[in-house]
């Protein structure tokens, strides 16, 4: 497990950066934060797989993203995705249910989307939905519920069996070429990518004509300023504001 430098700009393929943080990952401050954020996770294993890396933020001088500089090799992904952020998650089957408001604004946001599509298209067929990192599948079972054809792709094999065990076709990258979607839901999902570019152009050839792809990433205007005074002691009780980037 390794740590990569990006040379490029995952946006606009800019080389331009400024460096607006940095921290080694095995610091006392950041081992402190990441234990707290991901508390389930066995002691020492956080520093047998971050050990050796350096989280660091740097903006984009071209097009003003601002990114993580050092990127996670796929097996610190897997890892994240597969196991530090499993059962554990707020949103798993095991855990009590979300408040009513997280159901009813899914079921708003579906029926609106039909509704617009159905114009577009008709009545007749139908509709096709891909919730590409669908964790474990709560939007997709929605629309489903409402009459629609659901897909999903999701890093976690986990929440993939749980996905599949509910009745949603889970789809590999590689069998995306196969299909073509109404909609597209990327919610909260292309900031955790490696190379968001690339991806979002891969969900543009898999859209079907007349189709939407839905992409929602966190707010990350204040992070300049975040980081200007940032420390990690204690920063667990912040951490929303550090959330962008983390």
């Amino acid at each position: 497990m390794r740590f990569e430098k990006r040379d490029h700009c995952p946006s606009c393929n800019g080389t331009t950066f400024t460096e607006l943080h940095r921290t080694a990952y095995d610091a006392h401050g950041l081992q402190s934060f990441l234990t707290a954020y991901y508390s389930a996770v066995p002691p020492g294993r956080l520093q047998e797989v971050l050990n050796g890396g350096t989280f660091s933020i740097v903006e984009c001088g071209g097009c003003g993203l601002i990114f993580q500089h050092m990127l996670p090799s796929d097996a610190i992904l897997a890892e994240i995705y597969g196991n530090w952020l499993g059962r554990n998650d707020p949103l798993a089957p095991s855990k009590p249910p979300m408040p009513l408001d997280y159901y009813t604004y899914m079921a708003q946001e579906i029926m609106q989307l039909i509704a617009f599509l159905q114009k577009r298209h008709g009545r007749d067929r139908r509709l096709r939905f891909l919730d590409y990192g669908m964790s474990w599948g709560n939007w997709v079972l929605m629309a489903q519920g409402f009459g629609v054809e659901v897909f999903g792709v999701e890093k976690s094999p986990i929440k993939c069996a749980y996905a599949q065990s509910r009745g949603i076709k889970v789809l590999s990258l590689e069998e995306l070429s196969r299909y073509s979607f109404d909609f597209i839901s990327m919610e909260q999902v292309v900031e955790h990518l490696s190379f968001p570019r690339q991806t979002v152009l891969t969900m543009k050839d898999a859209l079907a004509s007349g189709g939407i792809i839905k992409i929602s990433v966190p707010d990350g205007s204040h992070m300049k300023s975040v980081l200007r005074s940032w420390t990690w002691d204690g920063a667990i009780a912040q951490k929303d504001k550090i959330m962008p980037v983390h």
